[in-house]
């Protein structure tokens, strides 16, 4: 009988300025498209601006800028995802 508590994670492994971070999938609701929008001006560096999803507004924040790190330009992410709390970008 195998343990598979210990064998398999299964998750989204999204591509970063300088690191791959990885998501569980119980954390990610869905992928989404790209959106236009103008960047918030007044927010902290890591708050790029709202993105909508579901008839809602969701915050779509930068996780390198999060870390501290330079955050890339939200006007062309390489990848978005949406969790239940806010949409990544990667």
């Amino acid at each position: 009988m195998h343990d598979y508590r210990a064998s398999f994670l299964t998750g989204l492994l999204l591509p970063l300025a300088d690191r791959t971070l990885i998501l569980p999938n119980v954390a990610v609701a869905e992928l989404i498209d790209y959106q236009r929008g103008e960047p918030a001006s007044d927010a902290p560096p890591w708050y790029l601006r709202s993105v909508a999803w579901r008839d809602r507004q969701l915050p779509l924040i930068s996780f390198e800028a999060a870390c501290g790190q330079p955050s890339p330009s939200a006007s062309a992410p390489a990848s978005w995802c949406s969790t239940p709390w806010a949409a990544v970008s990667a």
